[in-house]
């Protein structure tokens, strides 16, 4: 490495000390071969930091506005599935299979949030996703048929519970901010 460095800086002492500037040096082999590694050493470590940035692009957690933005839609999500029981059994097993996906990954970042900030209110939204999961769970399982609404009523409620917890929090966030300002 040192070599390849003092036979750099060589190559650049023997350009800058030639009086003509109109010829061209001959250019080894050697200092060839070192500028393509350069050049292949810069377009790694350039990707290497892309895939950096997308790794923690996708591996950060929400934060709580986002977590708000969520929860509406799941909300959302939970009172169409009353609607989608009469478009037929496959139909509304889809839209609760995508349904208790979106809860899984609600609660399971709201879990993480709530150890992360050590916060209980996000820990009881998380806890709140999770039961609102299990009433859904029930109609995919089998347990409940897609014209007993009870279990999606039930669902309905939590989340809104959850929603107003999740508001708790962020009025809290707007005091704290306010105080640092």
């Amino acid at each position: 490495m040192v070599r390849e460095v003092t036979a750099m800086f060589n190559l650049l002492a023997a350009l800058l000390s030639q009086e003509q500037p109109t010829e061209q040096p001959e250019v080894s082999p050697d200092v060839a071969a070192l500028v393509v590694q350069y050049v292949v050493y810069a377009v790694i470590i350039a990707v290497s930091i892309l895939l950096l940035i997308l790794i923690r692009k996708k591996t950060r957690l929400p934060r709580h506005a986002e977590v708000m933005r969520r929860l509406n839609a799941l909300l959302e999500d939970i009172k169409s599935l009353a609607t989608k029981s009469g478009e037929g059994r496959t139909e509304f097993l889809k839209s609760v299979a995508s349904t208790l996906y979106r809860a899984d990954n609600l609660a399971y970042a709201c879990t993480l949030l709530a150890s992360k900030e050590r916060y209980a209110d996000i820990g009881r939204v998380a806890s709140m996703v999770e039961e609102a999961r299990a009433q859904i769970a029930q109609y995919r399982n089998g347990k409940r048929e897609a014209d007993e609404p009870e279990g999606l009523d039930a669902a309905a409620q939590t989340v809104e519970e959850a929603i107003v917890v999740m508001n708790r929090v962020i009025e809290r966030d707007a005091e704290i901010k306010k105080l640092k300002d």
